[in-house]
Parts: C-alpha cells; structure tokens; sequence
C-alpha cells in the first residue's frame, strides 16, 4: 500500500506537522542544482552566464552560497495544505517585513523570498530564485498549488509582475507593490491569466503610480478581469502598511470560497457512491479551501479505514487468516486500489504460503464445526472433526480453537 496516500491525509497530519520546521529561518545552498531548475521551473541556468552590463550582478553557478528567508506560520497544519507568498524584494534581503507576519497566519500562507536577488541582479536570476524556492518548499511543506501567490515591491514588483505572466499556470495570483511592468503579449499565457487573481498596489505619491495605472489599464483591456487597482492615499514609494496587505491578500483568495464549495460537493458526491478514494483526494481539496467540515468528514474515513488495517492486521498475528483475508479483501474492494494497496499485497503473499493455505483450510473446516457445535450437534462426529483440525494444522488458530471446544465437551 501507498502509505504516504494515507498517512499524509487527514489523521497522521498532527505527527508530520510536527517535525517540519516553523517559524523565521533560512535555507541555505552552496548553489543551485540546474538540472532540477530546468525539470522544475522550465529555467535554464547557461542563459545567466553573461558579461556584466550596466552594474549588474552576474551569476555563474560556480559555488556561490544562495538563501532564501522562510517564515512557517505556527498554525501550518499539512492537514490543510498552506499557500505560498513568493516575494521578490528590491533589496537584496528576502525577510517578512514585521509588520505583515501576523497575515502569513491569518492567510495560511507560507512566505520565501530570495536573498541577494534584488535590483543589481539580472531580472531572469530573480525569477530563477523565485522558482527555486518554490521547488523547495514543495519538498518539505504540503502546499495548496491553487494559492501559490507571487509578490514584489518597486523593482521586485516590476520582476513579480513579469514572473507572474510568465508563468501564470503556477502563480494563481500576485500583487505588485509600487512597480509593475507590461508583460509581452502572448495569447495562450494570457488566456490562462485571465483565471488568476492581481492587485496592483501603489500610492498616490508613488512616482510609478503612473505606470501602475498603465498596466492596470492594459490588463483590463486584454480581458484580465480579475485585476484591481489600489492607490493608498498618502503613499509614497513605500511598502503598504498591513490593512492594504491584507486586503490585498483577501483579494487573491477570492476563488478559494467557491472551489471549496466545488471540491466538498464532489467530496459528498464520491463517498455518496462510495468511491471512498476520490472522496479523500476532493475531501483534502475541499479542507485546503477553508471547508472546516471537510477536514472531520475526511478524518471519518480515515479512521475507519485504520481500524480495518487493525483488524486484518490484528487477525493476521493471531493467525486467524480467514478473518484477516477477508478483511483484507474487503478493504481494498471498499477502498480502491491506492488504499487498498497493502491489503492487496498482503493477501498475495499470504495465498502463496503453503502453511497459511493449510491454517486457512482447516479455519474454514473448524468454522464448520462450530456452527455444528451452536446448533446444538455433539458426539463422535464432532469430536472426530475436532480432532482433525488439530492433526491437520497444529499451533494453528483453528486447532486452539478445535482444542478449546473439545475441553468443553469433556473430551
């Protein structure tokens, strides 16, 4: 069985949450491993090996440490898969700005931001950067791909503002802080942009308000919709303070409501015709949308399919292998294939047992005996039986069993 199908669901969640790391800290690498940048991210490193022009910092994969600034809300329970904020700062700092940290867990969201990565650095490094710290996220954090968000400010959000564009199948939304750019029309990112979520957020003494204003405008004209102009009043070339972050970030979870809802009918749909895997996969959705009820509903099947586990596996020690097998077998035809995995694997290697086969002959000849014995038969014939089972498969569970019966009958 696929254990990780399970144990990564609902109820092991706790014991998972618990040994990945939370709060501020720091991934650190000697460098980056392009091969995963180019399987991952579709990036290709060789185009970075340039001569530096017009100040900006080169990079050559030659050892160089890179880092990124991570904060784990407290709260993060795989259980409920986190989004992520990717920030692409001006400086050359990835930290989570104070006075935003406490929206991180108000969100669920997860944050990584590259250092050394800032305006002196070529713009396709930065969105390298930004990929890459996604990709290792992904290795250690259950994340919700549906509210993976890109952010920037000033010249990150100009970077931010290309990125998410660029790759608009990973970013689901973004917001560009006091920065943005027009992005290269291209029919097909577009098309799928026009299902993402993006706050444009400036100030009215921002000098890029202009600007900001001009982008807006294009991706209202390009049918990008979902698009929303914030200029804050008073506001300089500044971060935002935490009210428009936040309003920003409620924005960009516009679509959770409705793909909850969406994700917990398919849920209820599924189990409903007891397709109980399908069930679990629109369950775990539904609870990573915010669908509180989806998390007991999917913790209920859960459980029952672990107490099934118990029971076979429980049999199996005992050696009463009838009751295991069929317990087994009702698992994995209940719960599928992927579910059901161990169960189906264990009933092949118990049916090519020869000892077992003999135990589950003589369990199913001592069952028959038993019924006998509670309809009120006795005498030599049962006793004969009895004994059989005894010769047939000794130490087995059958023979106890056989064994115990006949103390009964005084034998």
């Amino acid at each position: 069985m696929k254990l990780s199908f399970i144990l990564l669901l609902f109820c092991s969640y706790s014991l998972f949450a618990e040994s990945v790391k939370k709060g501020d800290f720091t991934i650190t690498d000697a460098g980056v491993n392009e091969a995963q940048v180019e399987e991952f991210s579709g990036y290709t490193i060789k185009k970075l090996e340039l001569t530096p022009k017009d100040g900006k910092v080169t990079y050559k994969n030659d050892g160089k440490e890179v880092s990124w600034r991570v904060h784990v809300p407290s709260s993060y329970n795989p259980s409920k898969p986190a989004g992520v904020l990717v920030y692409i700062n001006s400086g050359n700092g990835g930290g989570l700005p104070g006075k935003w940290k406490d929206l991180m867990g108000k969100h669920n969201l997860i944050w990584i931001g590259a250092d050394n990565a800032g305006n002196d650095y070529y713009t396709y490094w930065r969105m390298v950067m930004a990929r890459e710290g996604l990709r290792r996220l992904k290795e250690t954090y259950e994340i919700n791909d549906e509210r993976v968000y890109v952010s920037g400010m000033s010249g990150g959000g100009r970077v931010s503002s290309l990125i998410a564009m660029r790759d608009p199948e990973v970013f689901k939304g973004a917001i560009y802080l006091c920065g943005c750019n027009t992005p290269k029309k291209d029919a097909k990112k577009m098309k799928i942009a026009k299902d993402n979520y993006y706050v444009l957020l400036t100030g009215s003494k921002d000098f890029n308000l202009p600007g900001t204003k001009s982008v807006y405008n294009y991706y209202q004209s390009n049918k990008i919709k979902n698009s929303k102009l914030v200029v804050v009043e008073g506001l300089g070339h500044s971060t935002p303070e935490k009210k428009e972050m936040d309003e920003a970030l409620e924005y960009l979870n516009t679509p959770i409501i409705e793909k909850g809802k969406e994700a917990m009918a398919k849920a209820e749909e599924a189990e409903k015709r007891k397709r109980y895997e399908e069930a679990m996969e629109f369950y775990k959705k539904a609870a990573a949308f915010n669908v509180e009820e989806a998390i007991s509903k999917g913790e209920a099947i859960q459980k029952e399919i672990d107490e099934s586990y118990a029971t076979a596996r429980k049999a199996q020690e005992e050696r009463d292998f009838v009751l295991a097998l069929n317990t087994y077998d009702a698992i994995y035809k209940k719960f599928g294939k992927n579910i059901g995995a161990e169960a189906y694997k264990t009933m092949a290697e118990l049916k090519k047992d020869k000892k077992v086969v003999l135990e589950i002959r003589a369990m199913i000849y001592y069952n028959k005996i038993a019924k006998a014995i509670e309809a009120g038969k006795s005498g030599d014939a049962v006793t004969t039986a009895l004994k059989k089972v005894i010769e047939s498969a000794p130490g087995s569970k059958a023979a106890e069993l056989a064994e115990k019966d006949l103390k009964e009958l005084g034998q």
